[in-house]
């Protein structure tokens, strides 16, 4: 059973399909690009090279492709720009809220067995009273 292995017959047959005559190019190969040299010198070998060119279309066609890509450059950094923003805000709550987090959770479990030790909603609220001024006492005698 050969399942991937395709025969010559196939492959012929998918490039006649494809539209493809030159061997060993599919459907989505692309030609070999030619690109411009970057000194003076190496240009004038490989002007032979390319066709010539319409000097006055490729200047507009340029000029509105780099038009397009400062814009798209101007995107890019505002965007990351705002990303390294939120990233310094999201510190910043997790660096506050952690800490506010668990004294939530030490107070829900104060109170919980407060609750479970038969204090009533007046004791309660009384002892969360004194536990706020035993902290508030604590934080002074540290500071001062």
């Amino acid at each position: 059973m050969h399942l991937f292995i395709d025969s010559p017959d196939a492959i012929a047959a998918r490039r006649r399909a494809s539209g493809s005559a030159v061997p060993g190019r599919g459907l989505f190969d692309m030609a070999p690009r030619r690109f411009p040299a970057a000194d003076g010198a190496a240009a004038g070998r490989a002007s032979h090279d390319r066709p010539p060119e319409r000097r006055c279309s490729a200047d507009a066609d340029y000029s509105i492709a780099q038009e397009s890509y400062q814009e798209g450059m101007a995107f890019d950094r505002r965007r990351h720009r705002r990303r390294r923003i939120a990233a310094a805000l999201r510190a910043v709550a997790l660096i506050l809220a952690i800490p506010l987090l668990i004294v939530a959770v030490f107070l829900a479990a104060y109170a919980f067995t407060c609750i479970m030790d038969g204090a009533t909603f007046e004791e309660l609220g009384q002892l969360m009273l004194d536990l706020i001024d035993e902290v508030a006492a604590t934080a002074n005698s540290l500071a001062g």
